[in-house]
């Protein structure tokens, strides 16, 4: 389960868990997390995100993504 770690100054919105297409009563299927973020700054931000299993310590990979917002 994806989880983000930072403190960003970019403000989480939503969070949302998306199952790939797959026939009804499979089971297993692959998705992906879809975050949406805010703010009113323009400015870099980095934002870490964990993979880890909620009943372990350790995390099985860290990301982390540079977020460019410019002004419109």
């Amino acid at each position: 389960m994806w989880t983000q770690v930072s403190p960003s100054k970019l403000e989480s919105s939503d969070s949302d868990y998306v199952e790939n297409k797959h026939p009804p009563g499979m089971t297993g299927v692959g998705g992906c997390w879809m975050w949406q973020f805010y703010t009113d700054k323009a400015a870099n931000y980095l934002i870490s995100f964990v993979n880890k299993r909620p009943w372990e310590d350790s995390a099985i990979q860290r990301v982390e993504i540079e977020v460019v917002v410019k002004d419109q």
